[in-house]
């Protein structure tokens, strides 16, 4: 049989459910108690213990819950209320984890103080209450096989990928080895080619972004000779036949010439 001892209950996942609908957030439960009350009577003549006779209960057992404040429209727990249905107070192993390990059940429960909390300009925090319930009977139901540690992994002699539901396979949604390997290779030259290895090579062209030739076919080209002829030429051509041409002879008299040709009769 295993050993369940090795794996205690933590005592902060818990939720509180009343009436089986509402799911009240807890900052903390006070810590509950059931007793029974007896009487004690003496034997005339015995010295080393008295007898305890069982009298009825002469007050109600209470619980204290403090909850935060203003996180539900309706408060089912308004003072004087009094129950149908068992509080039941649910501990799970681990948070997040639906599956409960023990419960209680707390019957006949009644709504009977209210403490609202304290206010305090000086210091932040979350505003709470305290609710006193008072309730007739406590039942406290255990499922230790429950969310334990069946099913977590452990290693396996010497093997790597251990035993257990969570293994060191690969998991859905997770990058495979070969994937990791991929990525981590460095880009770099390969000899006297531009493409160069590994996953961030320089070919193909990234999405979206023009190839050279494309980028050479938009743009606009200057001529192969830089020389005063060629550039003048290519100006010319290039020029819009609406605009205003300057005289290709830089020179004074035929500037004049222009300037008259094109002066307003």
């Amino acid at each position: 049989m295993a050993d369940y001892a090795r794996n205690p209950l933590v005592n902060f996942n818990f939720v509180l459910r009343v009436e089986a609908l509402y799911d009240l957030p807890c900052k903390s439960v006070k810590a509950f108690s059931r007793a029974n009350e007896f009487e004690y009577v003496q034997e005339g003549g015995l010295n080393d213990y008295v007898h305890m006779l069982r009298k009825p209960i002469s007050q109600p057992f209470t619980f204290q819950v403090e909850r935060y404040v203003g996180v539900q429209l309706l408060d089912p727990l308004t003072l004087g209320t009094e129950l149908v249905l068992p509080v039941v107070l649910m501990v799970n192993r681990m948070y997040g984890d639906s599956q409960t390990v023990r419960y209680y059940l707390f019957t006949g429960c009644t709504v009977i103080a209210k403490d609202y909390g304290e206010l305090d300009s000086e210091r932040s925090g979350l505003l709470t209450e305290t609710t006193t319930i008072s309730y007739r009977e406590l039942f406290c139901l255990d499922f230790p096989t429950v969310g334990g540690s069946a099913g977590t992994w452990e290693f396996d002699d010497t093997t790597k990928a251990g035993k257990g539901k969570q293994s060191a396979k690969h998991v859905a949604g997770e990058a495979s080895k070969a994937d990791f390997e991929e990525n981590a290779v460095l880009w770099k030259f390969k000899g006297m080619e531009k493409k160069g290895n590994g996953a961030q090579s320089a070919a193909p062209n990234p999405k979206g972004e023009l190839s050279k030739a494309e980028m050479e076919k938009l743009g606009r080209k200057w001529p192969p000779k830089k020389s005063a002829a060629d550039i003048a030429s290519y100006l010319s051509s290039t020029a819009k036949p609406s605009g205003r041409k300057w005289p290709p002879t830089k020179s004074a008299v035929g500037t004049d010439a222009y300037l008259k040709s094109t002066a307003p009769q």
